[in-house]
């Protein structure tokens, strides 16, 4: 099985997040993990898990057009995520929730309910974050096979 993790990075945390998310999943599936402008519709033809990323404390325009353009594939599962300054989770709505309702919009299943990061001010991923982020992977595959 294939998954495909595509993701939308603006000081490296979403790269590095993305990069633990694919180590997570190589258990269960083979892996491709790409920026948002190298993923085209023919790496989600080929795959049987779909996960986004973006970050929620910056534009994150090339995301949103990748998805208004996204190849339908009816009943795919898929997981979202982000990144997030700790002391301003509940300020505004989640990017992943926002990327995971533009997925179901698209026929996607979630397979996991969306995912968040955190981050310090001064941008860098939290202690324990980037373990986390594999470990989340690895129970989302499980739960997929």
């Amino acid at each position: 099985m294939r998954a495909l993790v595509v993701y939308e990075s603006m000081t490296g945390n979403l790269h590095e997040v993305a990069m633990r998310i694919g180590v997570g999943l190589t258990e269960h599936y083979d892996v491709t993990v790409l920026p948002v402008g190298e993923a085209t519709a023919y790496h989600i033809a080929g795959a049987d898990l779909l996960v986004v990323g973006a970050p929620s404390d910056q534009s994150w325009a090339a995301i949103d057009d990748w998805l208004d353009d996204l190849l339908v594939v009816e009943g795919l599962p898929a997981a979202a995520f982000d990144t997030c300054i700790e002391a301003r989770e509940g300020d505004a709505v989640p990017a992943s929730m926002v990327v995971a309702e533009r997925l179901c919009e698209h026929g996607y299943t979630m397979a996991a309910p969306p995912q968040r990061f955190r981050v310090d001010y001064r941008s860098q991923l939290l202690a324990g974050e980037a373990e986390g982020a594999t470990a989340w992977a690895e129970r989302l595959a499980a739960q997929l096979v």
